[in-house]
């Protein structure tokens, strides 16, 4: 479909495989992944076809519950800990506190940073809890 929109938010792993599932999923069929990139601004990119500039080929595709643990260990390693997190993502000042979870999501289109193969991307992202 031209109009996907998915955008979740979550803590564990667990979660997080709950999402890639249903992200992998949203076209209908069972998509897999074969390629990956990072960006500072997106997170980490997961790629159907591996196209573009600084993409780098898995051993071989991967499905949903396949590539969960690889994205878990992206999110504790350093790239992911080096991002910048803005906006909703971000580590913000308010009347709760805030804890370090991840977002997966996609842009317009179905897309992430305009490339035309993601089938999504992961980012961390604060968690936000009130009083």
């Amino acid at each position: 479909m031209d109009n996907q929109i998915f955008n979740v938010n979550g803590e564990d792993e667990k979660t997080l495989n709950k999402a890639l599932n249903l992200v992998f999923n949203q076209d209908g069929f069972a998509q897999t992944c074969i390629a990956w990139e990072e960006d500072k601004e997106k997170g980490l990119i997961l790629l159907w076809h591996p196209k573009g500039e600084n993409v780098s080929k898995l051993p071989s595709a991967m499905n949903a519950d396949q590539v969960t643990p690889i994205v878990w260990s992206w999110l504790l390693g350093d790239f992911a800990k080096s991002m910048e997190l803005k906006g909703w993502d971000g580590d913000c000042d308010h009347d709760g506190h805030n804890g370090l979870g991840w977002r997966v999501y996609v842009e317009d289109w179905g897309h992430v940073a305009g490339n035309f193969y993601a089938i999504c991307a992961i980012t961390p992202a604060y968690m936000w809890y009130g009083k």
